[in-house]
């Protein structure tokens, strides 16, 4: 049993409440701890806009996907980053390794001309695509159907994954939502879509470390 301290009935939240989760590696899983208190503080909050950027991507995608109540979906996302291992982020292997490495040193060598090997990044994020795809369980079109779902529910307004463009170097917004328009600003963009785990990867992407996404 809580003291009423311990539990704070939530005000009514508004349709522009929103959460921002930031990238950063290991803090994303810090993000999780700091949700389940403040979901335990205020058991009745909701989260009708979502947005998150590389790390933040995973934590914010995986909400916005969830219909069990803030509380439980918070549980099970907790249990993802406490099983999370390196080997399911990308391939530690020594062959994997050299052979990435041998492939940027020919690119380098030849000047990057078409005979040159492929170079999609260092380091081979494979394991990181089938992680995504058995946590998220996306439909065969690639959409991550609770999305959809919880938009027309009304349970989420819009989620917001942000990219960046190797060509421009912009910012791109990618964003699922009802009645939403795109819009354009200085150096920024964003652009209507449903989202995928190719957005979650996008966005996830290091440059010269892993793999960039070509997204449309």
């Amino acid at each position: 049993m809580t003291s009423p301290e311990e539990t704070v009935p939530a005000a009514t939240a508004e349709d522009d409440l929103a959460l921002v989760l930031v990238g950063g590696g290991a803090r994303a899983a810090y993000q999780v701890g700091f949700l389940r208190a403040l979901a335990t503080r205020y058991p009745d909050l909701k989260l009708p806009i979502i947005t998150g950027s590389s790390a933040g991507a995973i934590n914010a995608v995986f909400l916005a996907a969830q219909v069990n109540p803030l509380t439980e979906a918070l549980d099970r996302l907790a249990d993802l980053w406490l099983s999370q291992r390196v080997d399911q982020v990308f391939r530690v292997d020594s062959r994997s390794l050299v052979s990435q490495v041998l492939r940027w040193g020919m690119t380098l060598i030849s000047g990057g001309g078409s005979l040159a090997p492929s170079v999609q990044g260092l380091l081979d994020t494979s394991p990181l695509r089938v992680f995504l795809e058995q946590s998220l369980t996306p439909t065969e079109s690639g959409e991550i159907a609770g999305i959809a779902r919880n938009i027309a529910a009304r349970r989420l307004r819009a989620l917001a994954i942000t990219t960046s463009c190797y060509d421009s170097g912009r910012s791109v917004i990618w964003v699922q939502g009802a009645n939403i328009e795109n819009w354009e600003r200085p150096n920024r963009c964003s652009r209507h879509t449903h989202i995928t785990i190719d957005h979650v990867m996008a966005s996830s992407a290091i440059p010269f470390f892993f793999q960039a996404i070509k997204l449309d």
